[in-house]
Parts: structure tokens; C-alpha cells; sequence
């Protein structure tokens, strides 16, 4: 039903029950990267219709699983991307709950923009707006502040702006 948010609880029983989706035996062309509750789904496939074949088995496989264990995976909230070095314009058909997941050409997992033509295009230009943001603030900062100094700005570039560059 459901893992609740906030108790001390929750993330405990989140991960026996994770655990068995983890353990399940999947093809050995489809890799899974969990976090917390967050799952990427990985099908690899010498064409992009090999790739969708194996993506539809395992997620079958999930959706077996779920429908033993009473649970529900948000298909709304899934979604399907083609990752290639090469320029492919095919579209997949990717299924969960019996419903197509929305494609998209960029897929954002775990704060990091994933382009479909593996660029990370869009990740940087996303940190370089924080960033560029940020040192705006830092500086709007200092000049309204007078008595901030040298090593208070240098504790807030530390703790802000360096992690959203790192």
C-alpha cells in the first residue's frame, strides 16, 4: 500500500520489500540502479526493438510481483527513453501497467539529465543557471552586508556553490 513518509520505520521495510524486487531473475541485458525509492530500469539490445523486447519481459516480471505484494507502480510518473551514441529517431513501446510510457528524449534520475544522445547537454547549462544564479546571490550578499566578510562569503561558496558544481 505504500511505504509511509517520515516515520523511522519506513525506509527499513521499504528495503525488505525492495529487496525482493531486486532479486528477481531478470535477463542478463537489463541492469537495475536503485536509490532510496527511486528505480532505473536499464534494457540493452543491439537495435532498439531487441532492447524494448527486454525491457516489456522484465518489467512484466516486476508487474507480477507487484500485483503478488499488493503494490502499485505510478506508470504516470515512469518514464521511457532511447539512449544511443548514434542519431535514432525510433520510437519504443515500453509498457507498465498495461499502459505505454510517455517517451522522452532527456530523463532526469537521481539529479542528473540523462539526453538521449548521452551529451549531458542539458545537465550542465542546468548547473551552470544554479551556478551562475548563486554567485548573483553571493555577491548581492556581500555588497548589502558590509560587515560580511572574506571568510563568511567563503564558508557560504564552499557550502552552496561548490556542491551544485561538484
Amino acid at each position: 500500500m505504500g511505504c509511509p513518509q517520515g516515520p523511522c520505520c519506513g525506509p527499513g521495510l521499504w528495503n525488505v520489500l525492495y529487496n525482493e524486487l531486486l532479486n528477481l531473475d531478470f535477463s542478463s541485458h537489463t541492469k537495475f540502479i536503485a536509490f532510496a525509492d527511486d528505480l532505473a530500469i536499464i534494457s540493452e539490445g543491439q537495435r532498439p526493438t531487441e532492447a524494448e523486447v527486454y525491457a516489456n519481459s522484465d518489467l512484466a516480471r516486476i508487474e507480477k510481483l507487484a500485483i503478488e505484494n499488493k503494490w502499485r507502480f505510478n506508470e504516470t510518473k515512469s518514464k521511457a527513453t532511447l539512449l544511443s551514441t548514434y542519431r535514432i529517431n525510433d520510437t519504443i513501446n515500453v509498457y507498465l501497467n498495461n499502459r505505454r510510457l510517455e517517451q522522452v528524449r532527456e530523463i532526469k534520475y537521481l539529479g542528473i539529465y540523462f539526453d538521449c544522445r548521452l551529451t549531458f547537454e542539458k545537465h550542465i547549462v542546468n548547473k551552470v543557471e544554479k551556478s551562475t544564479t548563486m554567485t548573483y546571490m553571493l555577491g548581492k550578499s556581500a555588497k548589502l552586508h558590509l560587515g560580511l566578510g572574506h571568510k563568511s562569503l567563503n564558508i557560504i561558496y564552499e557550502g552552496a556553490l561548490i556542491p551544485i558544481i561538484t
